[in-house]
């Protein structure tokens, strides 16, 4: 290792400490939770702050060793991915906020709820032992400190005259009401799940989430006030405050990596909803089908390949595909994943409160990803999209990018802890993609299925940009995506309330990112010509991990100096 690979790997581990002592949703958690600090995150701006202000001493660093000349194409993929992350990971929420947009972002609403990511985390430590149930003790004593913030940071927005979309309250007061439980009934209580606590031990910490508890209730009661009620906007989505469109932005250049006009994705997404449309309309045709869209879906009903008649031939079905995508790997990959994966229907309880499903990764002790669908009125749901989502979802999608980051030890850990939405989801939405082009779909239902998600994708581009940058209403934007996708009128409007208030710009990766990541792939094959492989191509996209796709765009053309005909 020469010396300036020695002074960016210095660096790099550096950089992985201290976003390691960052207790952070964007960055992942880690055991340091339980390590030293032994505290929840602080969700403060005072925190924010600080952390920002430690970040840009190791900014300006990394500033100081891109001035060296003889970088190698790797380090310079290094130093990009830590910038990034330097950037967007030292907020604490699941969507990041830089101190300039602190209150804009609210973090009571469902997909943002820190609480849920915590206890999530935290139900993994043991406590074994007195020792483990001591510090165990210890985290609980901040649990007050951190449910209060809630109700503090909406306190000062509203003095502010920043309030919550009337429609989105009731869902941000239920959702701080369901982690109100009482102490007794705490998932993270040594109580219920046993262990080496003494009983004043177990008291103390129920001491400590009962006062969480009535923190908890009393942020719901603040949101669920008539006074408050009055104040909140009936629009939604970010243009309607101050500073909200500059906001956006950030989160754009956050999610796509790249500085894009809101209006000229909006534009983008409106085109290709147009030519998927167009390109399903040829398959109705080349199928013989005179009739709508509709009409179609509605001739499929009583073929068990469209709507299984229950959740076991659904499984079946979607295991199927699994099974055919993974037979088919090593033909277009220099090597497979030991991880399996699999489909599953998701547990009844969470049946009612999830729209679609999700995909379960694998960890370091558990080597299968599970995708797990929902199983509610299962003979009413088509299944057209069905082999297209399951290449999105498990191989060669996500399942196979995870666990190939998680199986590659030689990859460089900053490229291993980052994980952008652009390559997650660019890169699932190219496996969707890809399956199709080395003719893994059936037939032309399939095919006619991919569109199907294709339309989907682009709706929400055309969606989220219309509600935070060009001031659509809640209901032109459920109405554009009843007309334009599959989802019904419930499923639109609990989707167009997650762009507008609780994640905004985060579904832009899933159509953005896989235009990308084709668009990426032509130029490596135009610039290698009769050289190209496509195992090449997909083994150096994986092993640079999810990087943004700004960084990854740099370091495949770093990879075909010389060789690339066109201008950077």
């Amino acid at each position: 290792m020469s010396q300036l690979d020695q002074q960016v790997k210095i660096l790099s581990d550096k950089v992985c400490a201290f976003l390691d002592g960052i207790p952070s949703f964007a960055n992942g958690m880690t055991d340091d939770w339980y390590g030293e600090d032994n505290r929840f995150p602080d969700l403060s701006l005072e925190a924010l702050e600080e952390n920002e202000a430690r970040a840009s001493v190791l900014l300006d660093e990394i500033d100081a060793i891109r001035l060296a000349e003889g970088l190698g194409s790797r380090d310079l993929l290094v130093l990009d991915t830590a910038e990034y992350m330097l950037k967007y990971y030292v907020c604490p929420s699941f969507s990041p906020y830089s101190s300039n947009y602190y209150y804009l972002a609210f973090d009571v609403l469902p997909y943002t709820f820190p609480l849920s990511f915590a206890w999530t985390e935290l139900s993994r430590f043991p406590f074994d032992t007195v020792e483990n149930a001591a510090k165990h003790v210890e985290l609980a004593s901040d649990y007050p400190r951190f449910t209060s913030s809630f109700l503090t940071k909406l306190e000062t927005q509203a003095e502010k005259g920043i309030y919550l979309s009337a429609a989105a309250i009731d869902s941000a007061v239920s959702t701080l009401r369901s982690y109100a439980v009482d102490p007794k009934d705490h998932p993270m209580s040594m109580r219920g799940r046993g262990g080496a606590a003494a009983p004043e031990q177990l008291d103390a910490e129920d001491a400590f989430y009962e006062q969480g508890r009535k923190n908890l209730l009393q942020a719901a009661e603040f949101l669920d006030d008539p006074n408050y009620r009055s104040k909140a906007p009936e629009a939604a989505g970010l243009c309607n405050y101050p500073g909200g469109e500059e906001y956006y932005r950030y989160l754009i250049r956050y999610q796509l990596n790249y500085d894009l006009n809101p209006e000229d994705l909006h534009r983008q997404g409106m085109e290709l909803l147009a030519s998927a449309v167009s390109r399903q309309d040829k398959i109705r045709r080349d199928l013989g089908f005179k009739g709508s869209h509709q009409e179609l879906v509605e001739s499929l009903r009583g073929n068990p390949r469209f709507f299984a008649p229950d959740c076991e031939t659904a499984e079946r079905l979607l295991n199927s595909f699994i099974k055919k995508y993974t037979d088919a790997l090593p033909e277009y990959f220099d090597h497979t994943v030991s991880a399996t994966c699999r489909a599953e229907r998701l547990p009844v309880s969470l049946e009612e409160g999830m729209t679609f499903g999700y995909y379960s990764p694998p960890t370091e002790n558990l080597r299968e990803g599970i995708y797990y669908f929902n199983g509610k009125d299962i003979s009413n749901k088509c299944n057209l999209y069905a082999a297209s989502l399951m290449a999105h979802e498990l191989n060669p999608g996500h399942h196979f990018l995870i666990s190939w980051i998680l199986e590659n030890k030689d990859m460089e850990p900053i490229l291993r802890k980052c994980m952008c939405n652009s390559t997650n989801e660019g890169w699932a939405e190219y496996a969707s993609v890809f399956a199709g082009e080395i003719g893994l779909y059936a037939d032309l239902y399939d095919e006619y299925g991919r569109l199907e998600m294709e339309k989907f994708t682009c709706s929400r581009m055309v969606v989220d940009t219309g509600l935070n940058a060009m001031g659509w209403s809640l209901k032109k934007a459920a109405d554009f995506m009843v007309e334009n996708s599959f989802v019904n009128r419930a499923q639109a409007e609990s989707e167009v309330i997650r762009y507008a208030a609780n994640i905004p710009a985060q579904c832009l990766p899933y159509r953005y990112g896989s235009l990308k990541m084709l668009e990426l792939r032509d130029r490596y094959r135009e610039a290698l010509g009769e050289e190209y492989d496509p195992k090449r191509f997909h083994s150096l996209v994986l092993n640079a991990g999810m990087v943004p796709m700004d960084a990854l765009e740099r370091y495949l053309y770093r990879e075909t100096a010389g060789r690339d005909r066109r201008e950077k």
